[in-house]
Parts: C-alpha cells; sequence; structure tokens
C-alpha cells in the first residue's frame, strides 16, 4: 500500500516522526474489528486517535507529552462558533499590526510602489537582507540592509523561563552560543516581544475552547520564528518561508528570523491553519464524533496499571527509537509556553522512556519491556500488537528484541514499508533505510529466535 497526501488534520501541527495515516489506518481497520478497542500507549501525534474515529473504532491513547493532549482535544472540537474565533484572532492581528514596535521591525516601504508593507524575514545569509511582498506590484522582493541591528525591547508580559542547561539533549556548543542559558532566548528580542504580546491576548479571552485554539495556533508559530531556522538556498525559489527540520536544537551563523505576527496569521488563516483543520476534522471524522475515545496524559507505564485485563482488540504503536529522537527534549519549543496556559501542560522527562545522558541502553530496554508486559496484561488472547521502528543501531533493535520476548509476545512478521518522504525520526539512518519504516505484527505466545536472526542478517546488509 502507497502512501496518500496527509489531510490538513496531519499537517496543521509540527511533530517529530509522523507515520503514513492511510497505512496506520488500514492496520487498524484489518487487525480491530469494527466498534474494537485500539490502544496507543506513545500516540504522539494523534495519529491512531484519529485513524480509529475514522474507521470506527473506538480508541484509548496515552502519552506523556502534552502536545498529544492539546492536539486531540482541538482537533475533535465541535460546534465552534468559527466567526468569533476568526474575529478574536483578527482583533489581535489588527492591534499588534498597529503597535510602535511592531511597525519599528516589521513594516517598510516597497522600493517600486512606496507603499507600507509587512517585511516577511530578515536573513542573515552572507549579507543582511528583509524580505517582503507587496500586494500592490505583485511582487516578491529581498533586498539587502546595511545597518542591521538586534533590538531591545522592555518585555512586560510573560515569557518562558526553562533553563536550556536543564533539556538533556541541548549540546555544550550550543550553550556557549545561546546568549543565556533561558529557552526565552531561542528567540530575538523583537520576536520575544512580539510573541509575549499575541500570547498575553490569547490568554484573556474568556471563551474557553476559542482560547485553547489560538493557543494551539500559536504553538504552531514557535518553532517558525526561533533563532534555529536558517535560509533556503535562492535555488529553492522559496524566499518567504524555512522550517526547524533537524530533530535537535541547533544555532546556526546563517539565520532567518520570520514575522511572528504574520506567522500566527497562518496559523490560523491559511491552507493548513486551524480553520481549515476544524473543517477538514469534520470532513475526514465526521460532524459528530462517534466514538467512545479517551486520551491519557502521563507515563503510559503508570497509565495502564490502572486498566483491567483482556479488554483491548489492537494495540498498535510507534515507540522510542533508541535516542534517535528526543521528543520530551524538544518538545520544550512549545512546552515551555504550553504550561503557562495550563499548569497540568508539563512533562515529566525523568519517566521518559528514552536513551539520553542520564539514561543508558539498559533503562530503554528495561522500561519497554515492563510497558510491553502491562500491554500483554490488557490486549485480549486473540488480539494483535503491532508497532513500527527503525534504526541504523544494532542494539536499539536488540533492545526492542528483548523487550518484546520478554513480555510473552511472538513476532508472527516484519514487513518493510517504503514510506513517500523520509520522517525526521530516520534522519540519521543511513542509506535507503531513511524512507522506511518496520511493521511488526506480533500476538501473545512463544518468542522463537530463528526468524529473528533472519532479519537481523538481511538487515545488516541492509544498513
Amino acid at each position: 500500500m502507497r502512501e496518500t497526501t496527509r489531510p490538513v488534520i496531519y499537517r496543521t501541527m509540527k511533530y517529530w516522526g509522523k507515520k503514513p495515516h492511510n497505512i496506520w489506518g488500514n492496520y487498524i481497520k484489518k487487525y480491530c474489528p469494527k466498534n474494537g478497542i485500539v490502544l496507543d500507549p506513545f500516540v504522539g501525534s494523534g495519529m491512531t486517535y484519529f485513524e480509529s474515529i475514522k474507521n470506527n473504532r473506538n480508541p484509548i491513547t496515552i502519552d506523556i507529552n502534552p502536545i498529544s493532549d492539546i492536539s486531540i482535544r482541538c482537533l475533535t472540537k465541535r460546534n465552534i462558533d468559527i466567526e468569533l474565533l476568526s474575529l478574536s484572532a483578527k482583533e489581535i492581528i489588527d492591534k499588534i499590526s498597529k503597535e510602535k514596535y511592531y511597525i519599528n521591525e516589521y513594516v517598510c516601504s516597497c522600493d517600486l510602489c512606496g507603499k507600507n508593507v509587512d517585511i516577511y524575514n530578515y536573513k542573515i545569509n552572507g549579507k543582511s537582507t528583509i524580505t517582503y511582498k507587496c500586494n500592490n506590484c505583485n511582487k516578491i522582493i529581498t533586498k539587502e540592509i546595511k545597518n542591521y541591528r538586534e533590538s531591545n525591547y522592555v518585555i512586560d508580559k510573560w515569557i518562558p523561563t526553562k533553563k536550556m542547561s536543564d533539556i538533556e539533549s541541548v549540546s555544550e556548543s550550543f550553550l556557549k552560543k545561546i546568549d543565556k542559558d533561558c529557552i526565552a532566548h531561542l528567540w530575538t528580542n523583537r520576536n520575544l516581544k512580539i510573541l509575549s504580546e499575541i500570547y498575553d491576548m490569547i490568554l484573556k479571552i474568556d471563551n474557553s475552547d476559542i482560547k485553547e485554539l489560538l493557543v494551539f495556533a500559536f504553538l504552531q508559530c514557535l518553532h517558525l520564528t526561533s533563532k534555529m531556522c536558517i535560509p533556503r538556498n535562492d535555488n529553492s525559489n522559496r524566499p518567504l518561508s524555512t522550517s526547524w527540520g533537524r530533530p535537535a536544537y541547533m544555532l546556526s551563523k546563517k539565520t532567518f528570523e520570520q514575522n511572528p505576527l504574520l506567522a500566527f496569521e497562518k496559523a490560523v488563516f491559511n491552507g493548513t491553519g486551524i480553520l481549515k483543520a476544524l473543517k477538514n476534522s469534520e470532513e475526514y471524522l465526521g460532524k459528530k464524533i462517534k466514538s467512545n475515545g479517551r486520551h491519557f496524559l502521563g507515563s503510559a507505564d503508570e497509565i495502564l496499571d490502572n486498566f483491567g485485563e483482556s479488554f483491548v482488540d489492537l494495540v498498535i504503536t510507534d515507540p522510542p527509537y533508541g535516542n534517535l529522537i528526543q521528543y520530551g527534549d524538544l518538545s520544550e519549543i512549545w512546552v515551555s509556553w504550553l504550561e503557562h496556559y495550563n499548569s497540568l501542560y508539563k512533562i515529566n522527562h525523568n519517566k521518559e522512556i528514552i536513551i539520553n545522558k542520564n539514561k543508558n541502553v539498559n533503562y530503554y530496554k528495561n522500561k519497554l519491556k515492563e510497558t510491553f508486559i502491562k500491554l500483554n496484561k490488557v490486549l485480549k488472547n486473540d488480539g494483535f500488537f503491532i508497532l513500527t521502528f527503525n534504526s541504523n543501531k544494532k542494539e536499539d533493535w536488540e533492545s526492542l528484541f528483548y523487550a518484546i520476548k520478554h513480555s510473552n509476545f511472538k513476532i508472527n512478521k516484519i514487513l518493510l514499508q517504503k514510506n513517500k518522504r523520509s520522517s525526521e525520526a530516520n534522519v540519521k539512518a543511513k542509506n535507503g533505510i531513511a524512507i522506511s519504516d518496520y511493521y511488526l505484527i506480533c500476538q501473545k505466545g512463544n518468542w522463537t529466535t530463528e526468524f529473528i536472526n533472519n532479519f537481523l542478517d538481511s538487515w545488516e546488509i541492509d544498513v
């Protein structure tokens, strides 16, 4: 089966290593009966939740990351006052656009017609430039600026204060480059000023649904307006945009500083904005959510303890791949802001199943094993356990097989799925596996080694 184009609900929020939704949905249809229960203990972007609803199954999902929670909450909202949502966003955009600090930093005169236009970005890429789009001239113009300067506005609204040095995957070289040991310094002063003002206005909105949806839209601006974005090559012909695409905190001498107000406007009104995502959710999942879905925020290892036995038809999940993607650490670019909206929206990094500076491979494989044992308990005797995995490290595969074996699962088959695009989860992988995932089809039963040895032999040839 080939991967198809992702619907808007899967493109509206950045998340690392998203899987092909239609392939995921096909496994759900094949291995879980209609109206059955699908469980995903590492739901990430929320795909299992949405695909279960789409295919008339009932999802139970878990994740330690609050991005999962707010994504599921927002993208399954119904009966939203769309006019009020649009008006609330427009009021924020209109107010910020008239502020002196915004005009000073992000408004200039078009060189061709003289009309005021919004600056889309500042770039340092061998020289300092600004790029703007003049709707009057129908031109995109990039011009060099001689007196590039850093701003120094007083920021009197709330901003995050988390120390970058408290994030395990942040390197020493990164800490030396950043101005101050604080996550707020991922943004320039001018962008931080604008972001703090936008966020303050969002949090003052009375309607709880509108507030939450605009918080969700605001999150989509954060990584795109940080110092971590790098200018695209001129031959890409995309002078207005870039992305923070690599799964790491990094600062480069080449910088791309995007206009936060325009980024927020896009996150609400553009093709992948929250308005289109809500409409697409109704089209894709139905105007009424016909499901008894439940999502739990927290550690799967702990939450599974509260479940009964043998009631789940299918467990399907995409567990962490060793140390390949530091999901919790990377999400702090959003969560450090999000916890000011909801104090429950924090990541307990101590309970994340991953390999990092403080968690070795033994921790990783034993925590996977403990979680898989609990999955075995809740799964029906004839149910299936399907997971995706990929790594170019043999110890990661050995850890996964250890966890499967010691939780009393057997592997029926391993399938290689070629994906349409390379995911961040495989960005470090070698050769052809960068755009591939392995799907392991498991059931309760006695472990056998012959099949695994054959797989590892062929896998070593591939990598």
